[in-house]
C-alpha cells in the first residue's frame, strides 16, 4: 500500500504526464519528422501520437488491474518471482538511463546557448543537485512543481511562437501526400518515441487517489502533447522549410533565435524560451529519477526506496559524461529509444497485460 500523503488527483496526474513526455525530445522533433517524411512530416506527429496513445492506454489497463500496487510489486504475481523481478529491474535501469540522457542534453544546451564559459560538469551537477533535492520526498513535490510549471510553459511558449507566423511561407507544408509511402510505418514508430514518458504510468497510477476516469485523463494528456508537438512542427516548417530544418540539431531553439517581436524590450527571446524549456526538462528529470530509485528500491525490498536517490546521483553523472559530444549523445539516444523504449513502453506492457488476463491476476477492487 502507498501512503495517503503520496496521493495525487487525476488532474495532477494529467499535468505530470504532459511534462514527463515533453522533455528533451521536443527541441529536435521537427528535424526528425522532416528527415523521415519531408514536407509531410508534420502529419507523422498525429499518426505517431495515436500509436503512443494506444500504448499508453494499454499500460493504463494493466495498472488499473492493480490500483494499490506499482509495477515491481505486481509483476511478480503475473510472471513469477524471477522473471517479474528481472523485468522490474530492467525498467529501473531504463528510467535511470533516460535521466542520464536528459542530464547530458540539458547540460549541452545550457552551455551552448546560455553559460558559454561554464564547464558542462558544473552545469550537470548543479541541475542534478536541484532535481535530487526535490525528488527525495516522493511524488508530491514533483506534482506541485508540475502544476506550477505547465501553465507557464504552455502559455509562454505559444506567446513566443506566435510572431513566427509573420511572413511565414505556408507552401513549405506541401505536398500533403508524402513521396515515400513505404516509410510510413517506420516513421510512425520512430515519431512515437518522441512521446515516451507515458511509461511512467506503470508507477504513477497507483499514486492516483480515487481514479474514476483514468482512460479519459491519460487520453487528454496524450492529445494535448500531440497538439503541442503538431503546432511546433508546423511553425518550424513554415519558418525554415524542410531542407533547412533537416540541417538543424535543435530546430526549436533556432526558431527562437530567428523570431523577432517589433518593439519588444527583450532582444534575446531564446533566453526566455530556454528558461521555460529548462523548467520542463527539470520536471521530466524529476519523474524519471523518481521512477528509477523507487522501482529499484521496491525490487531490492526497501521500505524507504528514497534512500537510493543519493547513491544514484554519481552513477547518473558518470554515465552522462561518457559521450564525447552532442552528436554522439543523439546517436546513443536513437539506439536507446528504438531498443529499450520499444521494450519498456510497448512490448512488456502488452505481454504482462495478456498474462494478467489469461491468469486472471488482479487486485480485489482492480
Amino acid at each position: 500500500m502507498l501512503k495517503d500523503n503520496d496521493a495525487i488527483s487525476e488532474n495532477q496526474l494529467m499535468q505530470v504526464l504532459i511534462l514527463t513526455i515533453m522533455g528533451v525530445g521536443v527541441v529536435s522533433l521537427p528535424r526528425e519528422v522532416a528527415e523521415i517524411w519531408g514536407a509531410s512530416g508534420w502529419m507523422l506527429v498525429i499518426l505517431g501520437g495515436l500509436l503512443a496513445l494506444v500504448q499508453a492506454l494499454i499500460i493504463t489497463a494493466l495498472a488499473k488491474r492493480f490500483p494499490d500496487r506499482t509495477f515491481p510489486e505486481y509483476s511478480v504475481d503475473i510472471a513469477g518471482k524471477f522473471i517479474g523481478t528481472a523485468v522490474a529491474l530492467l525498467i529501473a535501469v531504463y528510467f535511470m538511463l533516460v535521466t542520464v540522457f536528459q542530464a547530458r542534453i540539458i547540460g549541452d544546451v545550457i552551455k551552448l546557448f546560455l553559460l558559454f564559459d561554464t564547464p558542462i560538469e558544473v552545469i550537470i551537477v548543479t541541475i542534478m543537485a536541484v532535481v535530487l533535492y526535490l525528488v527525495r520526498n516522493g511524488i508530491e513535490p514533483i506534482t506541485r512543481v508540475a502544476v506550477i510549471i505547465l501553465p507557464l510553459l504552455v502559455f509562454g511558449a505559444f506567446l513566443l511562437l506566435i510572431p513566427a507566423f509573420s511572413g511565414a511561407d505556408f507552401s513549405n507544408l506541401l505536398p500533403l501526400v508524402p513521396d515515400n509511402i513505404p516509410a510510413v510505418f517506420r516513421g510512425i514508430t520512430t515519431i512515437s518515441f518522441s512521446f515516451l514518458g507515458y511509461e511512467s504510468l506503470l508507477l504513477l497510477i497507483p499514486f492516483t487517489a480515487k481514479p474514476k476516469h483514468l482512460n479519459k485523463t491519460v487520453s487528454k494528456a496524450m492529445v494535448i502533447v500531440m497538439l503541442i508537438y503538431l503546432v511546433i512542427c508546423i511553425i518550424v516548417f513554415i519558418e525554415f522549410g524542410v531542407a533547412e530544418t533537416k540541417s538543424l540539431i535543435w530546430p526549436l531553439f533556432s526558431l527562437m533565435k530567428a523570431v523577432e517581436i517589433p518593439g519588444a524590450f527583450v532582444e534575446r527571446l531564446e533566453g526566455i524560451f530556454l528558461s521555460l524549456w529548462v523548467f520542463a526538462v527539470f520536471s521530466t528529470m524529476m519523474m524519471t529519477y523518481f521512477c528509477a530509485y523507487f522501482i529499484l528500491g521496491k525490487v531490492i525490498g526497501l521500505k524507504q526506496p528514497r534512500i537510493l536517490a543519493v547513491p544514484l546521483f554519481p552513477v547518473i553523472y558518470i554515465l552522462a559524461m561518457i559521450p564525447r559530444n552532442v552528436v554522439v549523445v543523439y546517436e546513443y539516444l536513437g539506439y536507446f529509444t528504438k531498443t529499450f523504449g520499444t521494450l519498456v513502453a510497448g512490448i512488456i506492457p502488452v505481454i504482462f497485460l495478456i498474462l494478467a488476463v489469461i491468469r486472471k491476476k488482479r487486485d480485489a477492487h482492480g
